[in-house]
């Protein structure tokens, strides 16, 4: 075997131990993206211990917080802007959201549930707002303790998922740059809502949550006009940021609402900013405050 064969046959040989040594550590390391499904108990496990230690979250069994919310509205060609207080407080599976703004025609928004029921604010004109109207239609958004996440104790998260409820991995996204960890929510009886949960997958805070839903589209009189009708899709998103230690728990201070309404003819937009600022643990909150059709 000549000098420059057998040199030729022992590069070969190098390489290919170099390109198995280096499978090896991205295996080991979690790079390959397969290493990267996880299961629906490790994120909640890795989320609830971002909040805080197991013994804080047990102790808080009833939550306030309160700061400012602006709020735009796209439903016409005009663009409306709003603001005032706002509020969401819990006790245990109960919740309320509630803001008032400075507007006659739209003077507050209100959605709670007191454990058994959904209810909303009436506004002055007699009718709801869409995002009250979207809330009644998927009432279990209020009803699982998924309106403003970790915020509330309603969190589902925060106790053991009851069996009628599905949870699903969904592999990674991103969301402004980050990736994230996504769960499918899934209730026994949830229709044709869709609701998605998302982690950041560095420090597994929950950053997002989204719902999804969509209704046919109506049956025309002729082939002609069935054709040219189209499905009304409805989406809210939650979005949680800057977060911050509250009594040995970390949680968000910035609260993005936001409601998209894409029907046959139009899409309508409402968006709610909260700041909150103000975060009490453990107080009273009467019980008359989880049902928003009798306190006005």
């Amino acid at each position: 075997m000549t000098t420059n064969l057998l040199f030729a046959r022992t590069a070969t040989f190098l390489k290919m131990v170099l390109i198995f040594a280096a499978l090896a550590v991205l295996f080991g390391s979690g790079v390959i993206a397969s290493a990267d499904k996880m299961t629906p108990d490790e994120v909640i496990a890795k989320h609830l211990a971002a909040i805080g230690p197991a013994e804080t979250l047990a102790g808080v069994k009833t939550r306030l917080v309160s700061g400012n919310v602006n709020a735009r509205f796209r439903l016409t060609n005009t663009r409306v802007e709003v603001s005032g207080p706002a509020v969401l407080a819990s006790d245990g599976n109960k919740v309320v959201l509630g803001m008032g703004f400075n507007a006659n025609n739209y003077p507050f928004e209100k959605a709670a549930f007191d454990g058994e029921k959904v209810t909303v604010g009436i506004l002055p004109s007699g009718g709801r707002s869409r995002l009250a109207d979207f809330l009644i239609a998927q009432e279990l958004v209020m009803k699982h303790g998924l309106l403003g996440g970790e915020l509330s104790s309603a969190w589902p998260l925060y106790n053991p998922i009851a069996k009628d409820v599905k949870l699903t991995y969904a592999g990674t996204d991103k969301i402004n740059g980050r990736q994230v960890h996504k769960l499918k929510y899934t209730p026994k009886n949830a229709g044709n809502l869709q609701t998605t949960l998302y982690f950041d997958a560095e420090t597994f805070q929950h950053v997002r949550s989204q719902y999804e839903y969509a209704i046919p589209a109506r049956q025309g009189s002729d082939p002609t006009l069935s054709a040219a009708q189209r499905e009304s899709r409805f989406k809210l998103i939650e979005e949680f940021s800057d977060f911050k230690p509250v009594d040995k728990l970390t949680l968000p201070h910035k609260y993005h609402l936001e409601l998209i309404l894409e029907t046959q003819d139009r899409t309508q937009t409402m968006e709610y900013d909260i700041d909150f600022a103000d975060y009490s643990f453990n107080q009273v909150i009467a019980p008359t405050e989880f049902n928003v059709s009798k306190n006005g």
